[in-house]
């Protein structure tokens, strides 16, 4: 019998579950006509409903647990996925990942590897577009409704981004108090969502954030900083960001929770009535999880030498007052 006492830490246990069910989840994402790897990636941030016991049985990944959560969480994909755009459903579907981002200015493009050229765009995404993506194609799949700005790069003649990225307001007093000064309304910007297709160029993200981060400093000319959230319990490294910049600074809990099964946010369960939740379907998750990795890319320099520091460690206490 496997017990608690025997299961590794929350990261490598994750981990090991994914690459233990590599080839279940790969046929999966075939069955149901989804992208490779957004499976895997739900499959990890919806886990921790689960006690670890249930998950490792006698030494080995419980097949009948992950087969009834490829099918569950496979079926919502393909359902959300059919809502898009067919132009949108054959960009987000393409496989190949050949390019990189090169700027000869003023003109972006992507550079393949046989050194031909297509021309990209920067630009605003569309509050729906924006939203859609939120909701269906990031692996949260909760939008934030306080977004100030979505902005995405696109191929030539697209509608659609091949990677987006959306910024909201700081309203988590526990990041406001991790940060090594004060701040003021629109001094300080949480990056909350970032996505790109698998076939994006290799370095469309670190690029995008990079551009976004510009004009959102045109438009709020008072920005000191801008904050992120990496998760390594869904086994993100957080690359994209080191590459366009953010520094770790904080170390903050990550206690999911989950409304009829599928994970939700403190943000969005606050935004629900009494009439249109039912308190007794929210669970928690049932085992200690990795803490999220908070970053900051700060603008200004005056500001940078206040970060030479030991990461800071919020509290579960000061976590949950908000």
């Amino acid at each position: 019998m496997t017990t608690a006492a025997d299961l590794p830490s929350s990261e490598k246990f994750i981990g090991s579950v994914i690459e233990g069910s590599r080839e279940l989840l790969e046929k999966a994402e075939l069955d149901f006509n989804i992208p490779q790897g957004y499976l895997p990636t739900q499959i990890a941030l919806h886990l921790p409903q689960f006690q670890m016991t249930d998950i490792i049985k006698n030494g080995t990944v419980n097949r009948a647990l992950l087969l009834s959560e490829c099918l569950r969480l496979g079926t919502r994909l393909e359902s959300g996925f059919l809502t898009l755009p067919p132009e949108f459903q054959k960009l987000v579907l393409a496989k190949t990942r050949e390019t990189k981002v090169v700027r000869r200015y003023p003109q972006i493009s992507q550079l393949t590897i046989n050194g031909q050229l297509t021309n990209l765009s920067f630009g605003t995404v569309d509050s729906p577009t924006g939203f859609a993506i939120q909701k269906i194609l990031h692996y949260l799949a909760n939008p934030r409704r306080d977004t100030l700005y979505h902005f995405g790069l696109f191929v030539k003649d697209s509608s659609f981004p091949l990677a987006y990225v959306a910024f909201s307001p700081l309203d988590r007093r526990y990041i406001q108090q991790s940060l090594p000064f004060d701040t003021n309304e629109g001094e300080v910007l949480v990056l909350t969502r970032a996505y790109n297709i698998n076939s994006s160029p290799f370095n469309a993200m670190s690029f995008l954030i990079s551009q976004a981060i510009k004009q959102v400093k045109i438009n709020q000319k008072n920005l000191k900083a801008v904050v992120t959230a990496v998760n390594p319990n869904v086994l993100f490294r957080g690359t994209i960001f080191k590459a366009a910049a953010f520094k770790p600074f904080a170390l903050v809990p990550f206690v999911p929770q989950y409304y009829k099964g599928n994970y939700v946010t403190r943000k969005t369960l606050s935004q629900l009535s009494p009439a249109e939740i039912n308190k007794g379907l929210i669970e928690t998750a049932k085992f200690p999880l990795t803490p999220l990795i908070w970053t900051v890319r700060v603008l200004d320099r005056r500001l940078a030498k206040s970060f030479s520091r030991p990461l800071i460690r919020v509290s579960y206490e000061t976590y949950s007052e908000g």
